[in-house]
């Protein structure tokens, strides 16, 4: 049985919490269609970024759907998935460069394909 305390204590700081945990806030059409793009990890390994209605969703190569909810403005994350952030990354103009795949104590940095538009 999960008590308040056990559930607090897994809910807290970056990178923290539950499916619970992290409640979602909404993001704008214009930030969806923004996120929205190809990124390379690796030759061969990509992560894109559709905007589907309302919401976002992210496939890696070779792996399902998962839907992805915003933390805050330019940070993601997949419910189930409590240790993992998806932190946008913008260049000294504010445009999106690609993202860090945080992991609880390192991060994967993902670089968007060029050619994207850019807002």
């Amino acid at each position: 049985m999960e008590t308040d305390a056990g559930r607090l204590a897994t809910d807290r700081g970056p990178g923290a919490g539950s499916a619970r945990g992290s409640p979602a806030v909404p993001l704008s059409a214009a930030l969806r269609r923004e996120y929205a793009g190809t990124y390379v990890l690796a030759p061969g390994i990509t992560y894109q970024i559709r905007a589907a209605g309302d919401r976002l969703e992210g496939q890696q190569t070779g792996r399902k759907p998962e839907t992805l909810l915003a933390e805050g403005p330019d940070v993601l994350f997949v419910s189930g998935k409590p240790r993992y952030r998806y932190v946008i990354l913008r260049d000294a103009d504010g445009r999106i460069t690609g993202f860090a795949q945080r992991r609880e104590a390192w991060d994967l940095v993902w670089t968007r394909e060029s050619g994207k538009p850019k807002s």
